[in-house]
């Protein structure tokens, strides 16, 4: 079954398909389909749409079983569906630019031992991201931003105003993210996940030091939030 190719084995799949429909027709055969349909538990692996689309096969698979216990047929097709749906997620994933970008903020934030607490330049993720990711796009602040405020990442954004050198207004973002819900969304690509290293000397900035970074700032800086 793992290995059946239909433009190949059309033949034998006409005659598989008229021997299975005949066993089906049966009005007892029917009523357990029935039953186990409507009776089937969750399985773990399994769920939502993906649930959906192989119950049917599942119960049938069942009904076989009952028939011909040899063939340990449901579980060959429980295992199938298992596989099949964990290689969709994965190519999914591949396809999936801001999939691949939360990846990157949760390897930098596993190299810089970020915690929900403090604050981190957000320029600094995007250079991270940009370098790891490597889109054959320009990934811009704010647009990563909106993908972390989107899944619930982002908790809080803060914005300082100064003028530049040559008198010109510029400003400094800091995030905080929630990086438990960080690592939650990213822990079924955990192998994709890079290993830790060891933290620079500069971790960020603490909610302690915000006084003299974001809030107490002289005139010529203009918060926002």
């Amino acid at each position: 079954m793992e290995t059946f190719i239909t433009s190949r084995d059309g033949g034998e799949l006409k005659e598989l398909a008229s021997a299975i429909e005949s066993l089906f027709k049966r009005k007892k055969i029917k009523n357990q389909i029935r039953s186990l349909y409507h009776n089937f538990k969750p399985i773990k692996g399994l769920k939502g749409r993906d649930l959906e689309l192989w119950i049917g096969m599942l119960v049938l698979s069942q009904i076989i079983d009952s028939e011909a216990p040899n063939l340990k047929l449901f579980d060959r097709v429980l295992k199938t569906a298992i596989s099949s749906t964990e290689k969709r997620d994965e190519e999914t994933f591949f396809l999936d630019w801001n999939s691949q970008f939360l990846i990157a903020v949760a390897n930098f934030a596993r190299i810089k031992n970020f915690d929900s607490n403090t604050f981190y330049r957000a320029d600094e993720i995007t250079t991270r991201v940009t370098e790891e990711v490597d889109p054959p796009f320009r990934i811009r602040t704010e647009g990563l931003g909106r993908t972390l405020d989107r899944e619930s990442i982002l908790i809080e954004r803060r914005v300082r105003w100064f003028k530049d050198k040559e008198g010109n207004q510029v400003h400094k973002t800091g995030w905080r993210l929630d990086v438990e819900r960080l690592r939650t969304k990213v822990s079924k690509f955990q192998k994709y996940i890079q290993p830790q290293e060891d933290p620079p000397a500069n971790q960020g900035f603490s909610i302690s030091d915000l006084a003299g970074i974001f809030e107490n700032n002289p005139p010529e800086f203009n918060e926002r939030r």
